[in-house]
């Protein structure tokens, strides 16, 4: 394999990487390779220089894609470097290939179940803190409730009563009308029967006697209609009056509002209604939970198998063991980027584009060829076989 960089791109020899406890195991699944352990994680990143993508959700912020979690996504050359370097092994789960059996679905329900409980009873211990803490508020908000209730219902009586007095007092002046009225018809009745009688000499004395006792009638009935009217007023008066003072004695006895703290809390908490189960939150795990109920098997990993593949693996271990750090250069139009440091914390300096073919062929790589290398004004480095 010959090799077309600038001087500056040479870097040392291979570094031997330093024991660890145990093999990184990859997990095969639909031919692609995923790391789920964090330590895992941590360590190929410090002391293997294979750096992946991570493609999982976080697990308290899943509806936002800006950052990722596990798990650890790596590419076809990055499994194989394992492999060949004896950094890692390939796994793969029996039961992942096939439909789930009975004793799986089992398992997952009763998990389900078993996070709905948990969630229904922190839910509820949430809400009896917030209950205590707001208890004195909600007391306070219940006596004025309670005292604004009571106020509207001794208005809506005391305004009752005062129509009723003031009714009594308009039908006493209509009767001591009525009253007048007859008084009055009464007086003109006796005047027209004395002037009848008046004519008649033999009955002078009586009509005289007639006229008097008439007089007398409709004084009477005058006294007895103004007495009919001040007992009708005073009626009123004292019904009012006797109204106004039992309202006064029920708004000091609604005063004494019998309420307490620990009532509040109690009645508050005989409202708490269980979580609804479709506002249940799904548990989004970051490693199966269930795998220690699977069959783990090693996996035959098969790549590279093509020529470009072969082509690809070899390049990309060739620049890791010379202590570089590379990712895909998919996204900028090469099949690598180069990086001296750390990809987190570093910017990439050169695109790798792997190109199978003869000496002398290079000029059939044009434009397209080129586009990582023009987009990012970064160095292009070209391995042929």
């Amino acid at each position: 394999m010959d090799t077309q960089t600038s001087p500056d791109v040479t870097r040392g020899a291979h570094t031997p990487m330093e024991p660890h406890p145990h093999k990184v195991q990859v997990t095969v699944t639909h031919g692609l390779g995923y790391i789920w352990d964090l330590r895992d994680v941590w360590h190929l990143w410090k002391e293997c220089r294979v750096v992946g993508s991570l493609t999982g959700t976080l697990p308290r912020h899943p509806h936002q894609t800006t950052t990722q979690g596990l798990p650890l996504s790596l590419l076809p050359e990055e499994v194989t470097l394992l492999l060949e370097e004896g950094l890692g092994e390939t796994i793969g789960y029996k039961e992942m290939d096939e439909r789930p059996c009975e004793g799986v679905k089992d398992v997952f329900r009763e998990c389900r179940v078993r996070c709905y409980e948990e969630q229904v009873n922190e839910a509820a211990s949430q809400r009896r803190v917030e209950i205590r803490r707001m208890a004195d508020k909600i007391l306070e908000g219940k006596r004025r409730k309670f005292l604004m209730r009571r106020k509207k219902e001794r208005e809506v009586v005391f305004s009752l009563t005062r129509e009723e007095g003031k009714k009594e007092k308009e039908k006493g002046e209509k009767e001591f009308s009525l009253s007048k009225e007859e008084g009055k018809e009464e007086k003109e009745k006796e005047e027209e029967v004395f002037s009848l009688t008046r004519e008649e000499k033999g009955k002078k004395e009586e009509n005289k006697e007639g006229k008097e006792r008439g007089e007398e009638e409709f004084s009477l009935t005058k006294e007895k209609g103004e007495l009919f009217t001040l007992t009708r007023e005073e009626k009123g008066k004292e019904v009012f009056s006797l109204t106004r003072e039992e309202g006064n004695k029920e708004e000091k006895e609604d005063k004494e509002f019998t309420l307490t703290r620990e009532d509040v809390i109690r009645e508050e908490e005989q409202k708490l209604q269980p979580l609804p189960q479709h506002l249940q939150v799904v548990e989004v795990f970051t490693q199966h939970p269930l795998l220690h109920h699977l069959t783990k098997q090693p996996y035959h990993w098969t790549y590279p198998t093509t020529n470009q593949e072969k082509l690809r693996s070899k390049v990309f271990i060739d620049l890791w063991r010379q202590n570089y750090y590379l990712t895909s250069g998919l996204k900028f139009g090469g099949d690598f980027l180069v990086y001296a440091g750390d990809p987190h914390i570093c910017h990439a300096h050169a695109i790798v584009r792997c190109v199978g073919g003869k000496k002398g062929q290079e000029g059939s790589l044009t434009s397209r060829r080129h586009v990582g290398s023009r987009r990012l004004r970064r160095k292009c480095l070209w391995w042929r076989v």
